[in-house]
């Protein structure tokens, strides 16, 4: 990576742009700050550098992540699939999957359980950490993972529910917002209770929790009932 950027101004630059997503012309001015004038075209180059020399760090890194013990995944849509593009345009995703000790980011062309079937493979046995988007429902059944759903999630529909016009439903809402209110606060003392007491007291939480979700006919529940049936556990 010899020439106008020697290896660390070279590293810093896609630190810029990969690390904090600096555009090239803030990049370029930021190194101009530094007293290195360069155009955005040579900054260009050595990005695709940096990106190919990490690339089998980048391998590695993937070939890993079917052992690791505990993955949090999330998926978004990459910045190539803005609204005016041609119908026929292939759009892409980002998945990321987060281990305990490194992060990887991977780009697919696809949303689809296809993506956790390529990076993490049939025999894969992590506890995974994800939504409740139905990619990873549908991989559940094919590994043996086990899955830990989000509850920012779940409390953002129990909210819905709890707005509601209806009063049967708002209350329907309003208690499982209580009890999850009671099970974070439980989780939050869980060293200072100890292990064998916090595991009782959770125990109990969670089946008045799961006892009081999947009971209800009120107008608008059925998703919530239905999910709190099938996947309640998965929530512990």
């Amino acid at each position: 990576m010899a020439g106008i950027l020697g290896p660390r101004l070279t590293a810093f630059a896609a630190c810029l742009k990969g690390g904090i997503h600096a555009s090239y012309t803030g990049t370029e001015k930021v190194l101009g700050f530094l007293g290195v004038n360069v155009c955005r075209a040579t900054i260009c180059n050595k990005i695709k550098k940096v990106s190919a020399a990490l690339g089998f760090a980048h391998k590695e890194l993937l070939a890993l992540l079917p052992e690791q013990e505990c993955l949090n995944i999330d998926e978004t849509g990459h910045k190539d699939n803005p609204f005016n593009k041609p119908i026929d345009h292939t759009k892409h995703w980002i998945w990321v999957f987060a281990a305990t000790t490194f992060t990887v980011f991977k780009i697919f062309d696809s949303r689809s359980t296809d993506a956790l079937r390529v990076v993490l493979g049939p025999d894969c046995q992590s506890l995974v950490g994800a939504d409740f988007y139905s990619a990873y429902k549908c991989f559940m059944k094919e590994a043996s993972i086990k899955v830990q759903f989000c509850w920012a999630h779940l409390i953002r529909d129990i909210k819905f529910l709890n707005e509601s016009s209806n009063k049967v439903t708002a209350n329907y809402g309003d208690r499982l917002l209580k009890l999850s209110k009671l099970i974070f606060h439980l989780q939050h003392r869980r060293k200072e209770l100890g292990e064998p007491v916090f595991r009782r007291r959770m125990m109990r939480l969670k089946e008045k929790f799961l006892a009081t979700g999947c009971n209800s006919n009120a107008v608008g529940t059925n998703n919530m009932v239905n999910r709190l049936k099938k996947y309640g556990k998965e929530y512990f």
